[in-house]
């Protein structure tokens, strides 16, 4: 009875099995039809075949999408036909699947008896021919229908640009090289071409088995355009922002400069041509700029939306010119009442400094009757404030020369007054500073000590100052200089009387007199003249000593020679301080000898 049931059991199995296995098969092979209905592919040469692809008799069940692939700069699908050919195969699988562990009937009917083995009806295995010819098929179909999406991207070939990822950086290379305008403009209008040419493609593609989806391929290029030609837009609106910011600041720098107030004829002048030649320079340079901003202005409001600080800004920079014109007319009336003032002040000007001048041309005038030695120190003092006031006149002198200039008064006063007052002075300085020199020098030499007395330099001064008043007598010769004359007749008359002692002087006072020669002229006179450190030279002269003067003379120029003969020793020990010998030894003797430069 037991194998009896088995052989049922085993007979009901073995149906169901062949039962289930044709169920299997004609699922598989129904999903093959449904795909090898579309066998004939989609392959077509040339353009898109409208007539053929383009008016689909049957529903697509695929629908695949078109995407951007930078990394290749071309288009890529999704899900890939690999992908689709993977998904076709594993819906085969999940059909053969299906069926897997199915427990025979037996199972069913009766109890479960335990360590009883599971027996379970077989179906189509995975690796069999029937599964693997059926996949096969399926990817023939999909290889005959992968031809046409493939062809299909040829369309987006002219729009590799947009794909490519060095675009931006060719847009940024393209904007360092600082093209005109035109060239943003032929630039912009082929992005946008592109844009309107892809908003026109269509964004669903029939491809026999196959729907290609291409709506986010056309709205990412057409963005991608509208990006790349954004950052040439946004570049011209910051290079139009900076450039008319910087024509407002150089017309704020204009009104700037004629409306300010100036401090001197120099800088007032300098206002005036400055105010002068805008006309036709620097407005002449603005209007031009002015030409490249409106050239930026038409080509934003062409290709960009202006914010409002931009739009303020704009008619800021466009409206500074009707502005302006108003402030330079204010500014030239302006200038013209201050030239007007400017040249009064200086009249007036001139008028005092005439007067000043006719002053101190007194105060010269009046020396033609000064003759008081006594107060040759007072007239120094005068004469020296005169002297700087007339440095002075000179320096205003030039002032005014530069004022007359710059107002263009039409001549150049020369204030030769000048001239003559410090020409007139000249004599009245020689004589009054010679007269304070005597006086000084002769207190000096006849009451200071007289070792200290150098005849040479007394005898070279008094030459010179005689000199001076000699010349001075004959200058002041005229009637009109009484008082200067006799003041140069009185110092040539003490001179004069001084030179008498000069052979004395001359004969004690030589540098180089020592004590033995002091006593040498002790004993020409018969007594001691040796001077003590505080002897005047007055005390001496007073010795009586002039008819020895011969004498005297002869061991003063003694004194003189044996000087002369020292200075030269000590300056040729002093040149000899620094010189080294060198002493080698003669051959063999022992001597030493001083050797040669060379050696």
């Amino acid at each position: 009875r037991m194998d009896a049931m088995d052989h049922f059991f085993g007979s009901v199995a073995s149906l169901m099995s062949c039962l289930l296995r044709s169920a299997v098969q004609k699922s598989v092979y129904d999903l093959v039809a449904l795909l090898e209905d579309y066998a004939d592919g989609n392959t077509y040469t040339g353009h898109y075949p409208e007539k053929i692809l383009g008016l689909p008799t049957k529903i697509h069940p695929i629908k695949i999408f078109m995407t951007p692939a930078r990394d290749t700069v071309t288009t890529s699908f999704s899900p890939s036909f690999p992908e689709i050919t993977l998904g076709l195969f594993s819906m085969v699988d999940s059909i053969v699947k299906s069926v897997f562990h199915l427990s025979r009937v037996e199972h069913l009917l009766f109890q479960a008896v335990e360590d009883l083995e599971t027996k379970y009806i077989s179906t189509v295995l995975l690796e069999e021919e029937t599964v693997q010819v059926a996949k096969e098929r399926i990817r023939k179909v999909i290889d005959n229908n992968s031809h046409g999406p493939l062809s299909y991207r040829s369309v987006y070939w002219p729009y590799k640009y947009l794909l490519s990822k060095d675009s931006d950086s060719k847009v940024q290379t393209f904007i360092m090289r600082g093209p005109p305008l035109r060239y943003y403009v032929q630039e912009i209008e082929k992005l946008k071409t592109m844009a309107w040419d892809l908003g026109s493609f269509p964004i669903y593609v029939p491809m026999h088995l196959f729907l290609l989806d291409c709506t986010d391929l056309n709205q990412w290029l057409i963005q991608r355009s509208r990006e790349l030609a954004n950052i040439m837009i946004e570049h011209i609106m910051a290079t139009s922002r900076k450039f008319n910011r910087s024509i407002c600041q150089q017309y704020d720098e204009i009104v700037k400069t004629i409306t300010s107030h100036t401090e001197t004829t120099k800088d007032l002048v300098a206002l005036q041509r400055y105010n002068d030649a805008l006309r036709t320079g620097e407005l002449i340079v603005l209007r031009e700029k002015l030409d490249i901003a409106a050239g930026n202005l038409l080509f934003l409001m062409e290709y960009a939306y202006l914010p409002k600080d931009d739009i303020y800004l704009n008619h800021n920079t466009f409206t500074w010119p009707e502005r302006i014109l108003p402030i330079i007319r204010n500014s030239e009336m302006r200038l013209v009442k201050e030239h007007d003032m400017a040249v009064q002040k200086l009249l007036k000007w001139q008028v005092d400094f005439v007067s000043r001048l006719d002053e101190v041309a007194k105060q010269v005038k009046d020396f033609q009757k000064k003759d008081r030695m006594s107060e040759a120190h007072n007239y120094m003092e005068i004469l020296n404030e005169i002297s700087r006031k007339l440095r002075e006149f000179q320096e205003e002198k030039n002032e005014i020369n530069t004022e007359e200039v710059l107002l263009e008064t039409g001549s150049i006063t020369p204030y030769t007054q000048i001239q003559e007052i410090m020409k007139a002075k000249e004599p009245y300085d020689r004589l009054w500073q010679a007269a304070v020199t005597f006086h000084s020098q002769h207190d000096k030499w006849m009451n200071g000590p007289l070792l200290q007395v150098n005849a040479e330099e007394v005898d070279e001064e008094v030459q010179n100052l005689w000199r001076t008043s000699y010349k001075l007598t004959k200058i002041f010769s005229h009637p009109d200089y009484m008082g200067p004359l006799r003041a140069a007749a009185t110092i040539k008359a003490k001179l004069e009387k001084f030179k008498i002692n000069m052979p004395l002087i001359r004969a004690l006072c030589t540098p180089g007199i020592k004590e033995r020669h002091w006593d040498m002229m002790s004993d020409r006179v018969g007594f001691n003249i040796a001077p003590e450190e505080d002897t005047p030279l007055s005390e001496v002269l007073q010795m009586g000593l002039e008819k020895y003067v011969e004498e005297l003379a002869e061991i003063s120029s003694q004194a003189a020679k044996e000087y002369a003969l020292e200075k030269a020793l000590v300056k040729m020990k002093k040149d000899w301080g620094n010189v080294h010998f060198t002493f080698v030894q003669y051959k063999d003797t022992g001597i030493p000898i001083l050797a040669a430069l060379d050696d």
